[in-house]
């Protein structure tokens, strides 16, 4: 903002001033572009102080109010000591001529002392390291202090935990459900299942396929979209001891046979939704919603794990290992 005279309350006393930001620009060429404009600015100076209520592009955009623009001053002073707050705004800079020092001035119903000191440290670092590197673009300028970075990218993310490394994952979960049972496990756009949920369905499902075969070293297909369906499936087929082998519906019908077929699984899980898409396969392909009635009625407790997981993991590393010799997708 520039000031003028006030014109006796006709001319505005303060004009706007847009600074476009090049983030691949460097400090220096950010700074001259900005004196130019500043300059310009002065060349033209003034408005009416109605100009605002007749132009309806000037005024705030919709849904915004006008409480939500903070309105900042930048103004140049003699010292220091002349600089006063201007009406109408919540934070004021005032220059020295040489710019080597400034003073900041707010509206303490605005503000709170922390909150500007905040600002400042921050604005100080960032002059700081861009009078460090002036040629350095503008994208790489700290907005943030030290200690503050410092707590957002690494006190913060200080989350490592020691985990024992004879838990599986479906261990994991079962461990999770028995401290936070209603704690929410998987969101999938407006489904949500908690952990409790999530470990009892995903045993329902372990013993229905225990019954059909799924054992140590067997090989499941996931012929499912993404969802909370999915995510139940895969638990469970590590809970009857199998090894889960993804099979995304948006692949190419002859990829998706070739992939069955070359890493010789005899069970496939699909839904009705996608049903129609599995290809002419040997293996049996079991439609989760067509079977619902015969899951629910098995027994939700979880049960002695079964899985020969080291096993089952290298018998899915070399099926898929395989090449697909002239096949599609």
């Amino acid at each position: 903002m520039a000031q003028i005279d006030s014109g006796h309350g006709q001319c505005a006393r303060q004009v706007p001033l847009a600074v476009p930001i090049a983030f691949d620009k460097s400090f220096d060429d950010t700074c001259a572009a900005t004196g130019a404009d500043i300059r310009e600015l002065h060349r033209h100076i003034g408005f009416l102080t109605d100009l605002v209520a007749r132009a309806l592009e000037l005024r705030a955009p919709s849904g915004m109010r006008a409480r939500d623009i903070m309105p900042v001053a930048v103004v140049e002073v003699d010292t220091l000591d002349d600089a006063r707050p201007l009406d109408g705004t919540q934070l004021m800079l005032a220059l020295e001529p040489s710019g080597n020092a400034c003073r900041w001035l707010y509206d303490a119903t605005h503000f709170s002392a922390e909150a500007i000191a905040t600002m400042h440290d921050r604005f100080a670092g960032l002059l700081a390291a861009a009078l460090a590197n002036p040629e350095g673009p503008v994208s790489q300028l700290p907005l943030l202090t030290a200690e503050e970075r410092q707590r957002v990218l690494f006190d913060w993310n200080a989350t490592a935990m020691p985990v024992a490394d004879d838990r599986r994952l479906h261990d994991l979960i079962v461990e999770q459900a028995r401290r936070t049972p209603d704690a929410i496990a998987l969101v999938c756009h407006d489904e949500m299942l908690s952990y409790h949920a999530l470990d009892a369905q995903s045993n329902r499902l372990a013993r229905f396929l225990i019954e059909r075969g799924v054992a140590p070293g067997i090989l499941v297909g996931l012929f499912l979209e993404r969802s909370l369906a999915l995510v139940v499936a895969l638990l469970a087929i590590h809970k009857a001891g199998g090894a889960y082998v993804p099979l995304d519906p948006a692949y190419p019908a002859d990829r998706i046979a070739y992939m069955i077929e070359d890493a010789r699984m005899p069970v496939v899980l699909c839904t009705g939704h996608v049903r129609d898409q599995l290809p002419a396969i040997d293996a049996i392909a079991i439609d989760l919603d067509a079977v619902a009635p015969q899951i629910a009625v098995q027994s939700d407790t979880s049960s002695p794990p079964r899985c020969a997981w080291r096993s089952c993991l290298c018998h899915l590393h070399v099926g898929l290992d395989r090449p697909a010799q002239g096949r599609d997708g």
